[in-house]
């Protein structure tokens, strides 16, 4: 090699390997405020909800006020007590007041807010506006934030009221209203949290003849901060939330410090290519060095340090191998950490990462010597281990990982829980010695765990086998009798509150094994859909309620309706919308004869697919239920953004239901809420004569039970129908 190649090469080195660190250090910045960014929305989106639910949920108090004032036809001789089981009942609220003709009378607590008694909203210059335009809209407004007198910010919630006359009209009476401290509002919603997590926010308020900003709460100078923000729709105007994480200084450190030490790595890649380039036996040397370096990093997991699948697999194989009939048998502990997603989905990636490090770690602690421990990837973890009594030992490490991954995990100030469900099996109890074989049992073992539950460890059997069996058994008796035809469907009726009759009916599915008799939805439709033969299932559902609907319309009612249970793996098929409405409209009928139930868990999946079918759906004119309303976690926000037209109330809130009791309260709640959002409301679990009239005097629409019927078969539906009493429960009696 001549001399001037000795120069150039190491030269290029230089120049390639520090042209190299700072393309890496601009990726590291780009992921690093990518993440940051991802990390804001995730806390915009949560304070958005948290301050939307709140808020709503405090201003519904202004609704139940109302119809006490149209029920006692103004007069509320028992307002102190009425409010004051309203406070006591519904958090955040810091008064309520009553004001006929827009003159403030009443206050509870009165203590402190002595000073509003008599005050004249509609003379009042900052208030008149928004209440006449209140009482023109007939809506609720949200005045505010504005400073109290008796000191602190608040918003007040003001609901015209208009009480019915004997000639149909009705009278505006005045005000109910429900005054909210700004302080209890923010810290019920969590932002006050943000300040020790360096979150710079501002809330602010959208002048409508201005479009400009108005900040009434912050935490902090946002100047120099990149901020992003989200909309907050509020009664008769519009908030702003503001977040974002200030610039630190000892980030711009760190990447001056990385800038440097490229330059420095770059000059010693420079200095030992000189030297290579003239002694290449240590170039050799180095080369298998890193080799040995690479090779380590292929069988090791770079986020645990746990050796990784690659380095389990070989480790399993030379295990099942190398029996030498010394008496131990070989066994794997296959194990998963239950409701990791949630932790993900909660707090972030980048904790659910700490949480595996720290699983890591733990695990590592209770396995005993010459146990081997690996990480598969996500959540999965497997231990592999020797011994004689090998029952006794995998139930003693069992006990011991579901012992120490139960106790809380804290994640930067964050208390999170998990459990694990832990598969196990032994080389003896598989049919060869096959290391896919082993691990196939493991993974059917842990599989039964989370079926029953999750939270322990089950070792693989016969018995678990014989039950693999019987469900992909009875997955194929399904298929079968969905290309037979030989499923039912069974109809519950509901009955209109007002009137006694029945206008809709929900369609049940039933199937009568040819050998197991009557099996229960709730054992075949899990079945269905893991195999994907929910897909088939529902359209057959779908085209036998049409057929039945169609038929019902012509003989008894043209209004009549059925509704039937979607699946969530079923609404986000992309072929159902266009197939249905196809068949809806050359069926003759009108799109409202078949109503959609689906449940809250998937509007809480906030998937844009769902909210795309349920925006088709809602467009050709087929209603939407929400089913067993109030047992999920929907809030106000979801119920504003999605497009639905009934509630289904759950039968839980409808079973121990009396007269001033909790659930009478919050079906009340529920009925005054879809009430002001155009929504029907539909009571299930209907037993008792007491029920009906709880459920009719504060306005549901429509009731479901066994009080009036059992999902019955559709002659007897039929016969159902026509044996009602009263000659409007049927157009005419033609079969």
């Amino acid at each position: 090699m001549d001399r001037i190649a000795r120069y150039l090469i190491p030269f290029g080195v230089f120049l390639a390997t520090f042209a190299l660190g700072m393309f890496l250090l601009s990726q590291h910045q780009a992921l690093r405020v990518n993440k940051e960014s991802q990390l804001v929305q995730q806390v915009l989106n949560t304070q958005e909800s948290e301050l939307t639910r709140r808020l709503s949920y405090s201003l519904s108090s202004t609704y139940l006020l109302a119809q006490e004032v149209a029920r006692t036809k103004g007069r509320v001789e028992n307002f102190d007590s009425y409010a004051a089981s309203l406070l006591a009942r519904m958090d955040g609220i810091s008064n309520l007041q009553l004001a006929p003709d827009g003159v403030v009378s009443k206050i509870f607590p009165l203590k402190g807010n002595e000073a509003a008694i008599g005050h004249n909203i509609f003379r009042d210059d900052k208030r008149k506006d928004e209440a006449v335009e209140a009482v023109r809209r007939r809506v609720l407004t949200l005045a505010g934030p504005f400073e109290l007198v008796q000191g602190g910010v608040a918003v007040i919630g003001r609901n015209p009221v208009f009480i019915p006359q004997e000639d149909g009209s009705d009278v505006f009476w005045g005000f109910t209203s429900a005054l909210i401290l700004l302080d209890d509002l923010i810290g019920g919603a969590g932002l006050h949290s943000l300040n020790s997590s360096a979150y710079v926010y501002e809330l602010s308020r959208i002048i409508p003849d201005t479009e400009l900003r108005s900040v009434f709460a912050s935490n902090g100078d946002s100047e120099g901060v990149e901020m992003q923000s989200i909309e907050i729709a509020v009664p008769n105007g519009q908030w702003e939330l503001r977040v974002g994480l200030p610039f630190e200084q000892q980030s711009l450190f760190f990447h001056r410090l990385a800038e440097i030490l490229s330059f420095a790595v770059a000059v010693i890649f420079g200095v030992f290519t000189r030297r290579i380039a003239v002694e290449p036996e240590k170039l050799r040397k180095q080369v298998a060095q890193q080799t040995q370096v690479l090779k380590k990093l292929a069988f090791f997991d770079d986020l645990t340090g746990l050796p990784n699948r690659h380095n389990f697999n070989e480790s399993l194989d030379r295990r099942i191998n190398a029996r030498s009939g010394d008496g131990k048998v070989t066994a794997l502990l296959l194990l998963d950490l239950d409701n990791f997603k949630e932790v993900n989905d909660t707090l972030g990636h980048d904790m659910g990462d700490v949480l595996l490090i720290q699983a890591g770690q733990r695990l590592s602690s209770v396995i005993p010597e010459g146990a081997k421990l690996a990480r598969l990837g996500g959540d999965e973890f497997v231990i592999i281990v020797s011994a004689e009594d090998v029952r006794t030992v995998t139930e003693t490490i069992s006990q011991d990982i579901i012992q120490t991954i139960g106790r809380p995990f804290d994640l930067q100030g964050n208390s999170a829980h998990v459990s694990a469900s832990i598969g196990i099996a032994h080389v003896s109890e598989t049919y060869n010695c096959s290391a896919s074989e082993l691990f196939k049992c493991a993974d059917q073992a842990m599989y039964e765990v989370k079926r029953a539950g999750k939270g322990g460890y089950k070792y693989h059997s016969e018995d678990i086998k014989k039950k693999i069996a019987v469900r992909a058994g009875l997955t194929n008796d399904l298929r079968q009798a969905i290309e037979e035809g030989s499923l039912d469907l069974y109809y519950q009726p509901i009955i209109c509150a007002d009137s006694g009759r029945i206008e809709k009916a929900e369609a049940l599915l039933r199937w009568n094994h040819p050998s197991q008799g009557a099996i229960s939805p709730v054992t075949f439709i899990p079945l269905a859909e893991e195999s994907g033969l929910i897909h088939e299932l529902g359209e057959w559902v779908f085209k036998e309620a049409l057929r039945q609907v169609s038929h019902w319309r012509n003989t008894f009612n043209p209004k009549f309706q059925i509704s039937i249970n979607v699946s969530p793996v079923q609404f986000q098929s992309e072929g159902n919308v266009a197939n249905w409405v196809d068949a809806i409209r050359n069926s003759g009928q009108d799109a409202d004869c078949i109503l959609l139930e689906i449940t809250e868990g998937l509007l809480l999946e906030n998937n844009s697919r769902n909210a795309e079918t349920l925006a088709l759906f809602k467009s050709a004119g087929i209603p939407i239920a929400l089913d067993d309303f109030g047992t999920g976690y929907s809030s106000l926000s979801y119920l504003k953004r999605l497009d639905i037209d009934i509630i289904k109330i759950d039968r839980s809130f409808v079973n121990n239901l009396a007269a001033g009791n909790e659930d009478l309260v919050l079906c009340q709640a529920i009925v005054s809420i879809a009430d002001s959002l155009n929504f029907k409301v539909v009571a299930e679990g209907v037993e008792t004569q007491e029920q009906v009239s709880l459920l009719s005097g504060i306005g549901c629409d429509y009731l479901q039970g066994f009080l009036y019927s059992k999902p019955i078969d559709r002659v007897a539906f039929e016969r159902l129908i026509l044996d009602s009493p009263g000659e409007d429960r049927v157009i005419s009696s033609a079969a």
